[in-house]
């Protein structure tokens, strides 16, 4: 990583700060390399999730876990991506973020293999409640078993907060860092202790900015294809029932925007603990020394 590259200043930001620099970062710089990735990596997969709920008949609570998966371990074809991008002085192509990921493609599955283990009771939650695929409104919901799975899910999620925070920054400790598996899950936990005080913050801002995405995609995409354009077509699932075409839209959508997120919020960790930020200060402060002697060295020759 060549921070003296950064196109970003480094320094210490808040939350609030990151969030609108993500925002920045996606729909600007990063936005035609993330269209690109996204029509090679995440198109396929969102056609996918429509042929296996509408003809594999597969139910959308399915559908969905499927497309989670996928898109939590695609994410880091992303995060290689932003690292790219931001440390570096060349823009990134699609081929060299797809060399870089191959190369590093053993380590990273893994370490996301491993990393799944600590959700293990969010993800036998979601393995149950696609199995039993169970109405939770409309015709044929059994309201005390729809409470009951509900209440069973967010205890399940409770227990799940812990995993997802202390893997916060796996990606860029496997992806970047260039660790293996264990090593990179024992660093990304080292550095969530050595940030403590904005680690849990920073994990309930990723999972605000998933559930916004989320909500939002099902609703404007519902209101645009079914009201707007009167097409015809009214999707049978919501966020409420399990699913939906558009909620597998989003649940891809959010990979870039928590991809340029999350890397954002690994430099201000590494800026506040390693002083990156001094660091890039004393690059530039031996580059004008240089500059001022060379000239000198050149007449006292």
């Amino acid at each position: 990583m060549n921070i003296e590259d950064a196109r970003i200043t480094l320094r210490p930001r808040s939350l609030s700060e990151v969030l609108d620099l993500a925002l920045l970062v996606t729909t600007n710089g990063m936005a035609g390399i993330s269209a690109r990735l996204g029509a090679i990596a995440l198109l396929p997969m969102f056609l996918g999730a429509l042929a296996l709920h509408y003809l594999a008949e597969l139910g959308w609570m399915a559908v969905m876990l499927i497309t989670w998966a996928y898109a939590s371990f695609i994410q880091g074809l992303f995060t290689v991506a932003i690292g790219q991008w931001l440390l570096s002085a060349e823009d990134p192509t699609v081929g060299s973020v797809l060399r870089d990921f191959r190369a590093q493609f053993g380590r990273w599955l893994g370490a996301w293999v491993w990393s799944r283990v600590l959700y293990t009771p969010l993800i036998l939650w979601a393995i149950l409640a696609a199995t039993i695929d169970l109405p939770l409104v409309g015709a044929g919901a059994d309201t005390e078993d729809a409470v009951g799975l509900v209440f069973l899910g967010m205890f399940c999620a409770m227990l799940g907060l812990p995993a997802h925070q202390s893997t916060l920054f796996l990606y860029e400790a496997v992806l970047l860092e260039q660790s293996g598996a264990g090593t990179a899950i024992k660093r990304s936990r080292q550095f969530v202790r050595a940030v403590a005080s904005r680690s849990w913050s920073a994990a309930f801002m990723l999972v605000a900015v998933w559930a916004a995405i989320l909500f939002l995609s099902d609703q404007v995409l519902r209101f645009i294809v079914e009201d707007l354009l009167q097409t015809g077509y009214v999707a049978a699932g919501n966020l409420v029932s399990g699913g939906s075409p558009y909620l597998a839209f989003g649940l891809l959508a959010t990979v870039p925007v928590l991809a340029v997120m999350r890397f954002l919020l690994y430099i201000d960790g590494r800026t506040r603990v390693d002083g990156w930020d001094v660091q890039v200060q004393f690059m530039a402060l031996a580059v004008q020394h240089q500059r001022r002697q060379g000239p000198r060295s050149g007449e006292a020759a």
